[in-house]
């Protein structure tokens, strides 16, 4: 709480006074919270109802765990433990918080966000897990050695599950040393022509990280931010943009080949390569 007042203090209202354009539905909340449970449902023409219906599905579970925790804690004749509680309480108020954050800007679509939760969840639903089934398996009842089957199955089915996340994300997905980067047109064009001009890229990062030459910006997300950028600079800057765009941003190639001061240099299979033909006006 000391940490983060600060920055609360600072970014609530920012994110009020943006009106909060890019607010995530319910809908994208729950697909991002169902993306822990099965990114593998997503995959389908239905993914997005599936994710949504196994986020509806993780915060069941997640509810009936705290209404268990508070019966452990505080019912009668039972001995109180603080563990399962503060675990659980702190995962609860993180995902509480992370809805509350997400009704006001952009987070509903980085399930990493939800990461801080993620640990302490686990050692609540395992305490929370292993109380039932060592409860139930005392007891007899015929359910329990069936249920814990059946983690046993799903636990052995995570390792390769991870193991697949993992080569995609290094392989096709969203990390920087990826084939869509190092195999990149656009970035190749801008490597193989350096110039001693200003390059302006809508993926800074990725230019940096493979070899772009010479001085270089990124694109702003805002179309006026965009067209003032433009109007602003130097003749033969060049401008590229990558396919899969600018992450949150307001126009698309469309609305720079529509800009006059942009030339077309190179239409290639992964994005654009604009230069400036001139500056709309000096700086």
């Amino acid at each position: 709480a000391i940490a983060l007042a600060p920055v609360a203090l600072w970014a609530l209202p920012e994110g009020a006074a943006r009106g909060g354009g890019h607010a995530g539905g319910g809908d994208a909340l729950l697909a991002s919270a169902g993306r822990w449970l099965a990114d593998e449902w997503g995959r389908g023409a239905a993914g997005g109802e599936a994710q949504a219906a196994a986020g509806v599905l993780l915060l069941a579970v997640a509810g009936w765990l705290a209404l268990r925790f508070a019966s452990w804690a505080f019912g009668a004749g039972r001995e109180r433990d603080a563990g399962p509680l503060a675990f659980g309480g702190f995962a609860f108020a993180t995902l509480a918080l992370y809805v509350a954050a997400a009704s006001i800007d952009f987070a509903a679509s980085f399930q990493r966000y939800l990461l801080p939760a993620l640990l302490p969840l686990l050692l609540t639903a395992a305490l929370a897990l292993d109380r039932l089934l060592a409860s139930a398996l005392r007891r007899g009842l015929p359910w329990a050695r069936a249920a814990a089957v059946a983690l046993l199955l799903w636990l052995s089915w995570i390792p390769p599950w991870h193991a697949s996340a993992l080569r995609e994300a290094n392989g096709e997905g969203h990390g920087w040393a990826n084939a869509r980067w190092s195999g990149s047109e656009v970035l190749a064009h801008l490597r193989d022509q350096p110039c001693g001009c200003l390059t302006v890229t809508s993926s800074p990062t990725a230019y940096y990280l493979h070899g772009g030459p010479g001085e270089y910006r990124g694109l702003p997300g805002g179309l006026a931010a965009m067209r003032e950028t433009i109007a602003r600079a130097p003749p033969d800057t060049r401008v590229a943009w990558h396919y899969g765009g600018l992450f949150g941003a307001e126009y698309g190639p469309d609305e720079l080949r529509a800009i006059p001061e942009l030339a077309v240099v190179a239409d290639l299979e992964d994005g654009i390569v604009f230069r400036v033909r001139r500056a709309a006006r000096a700086p």
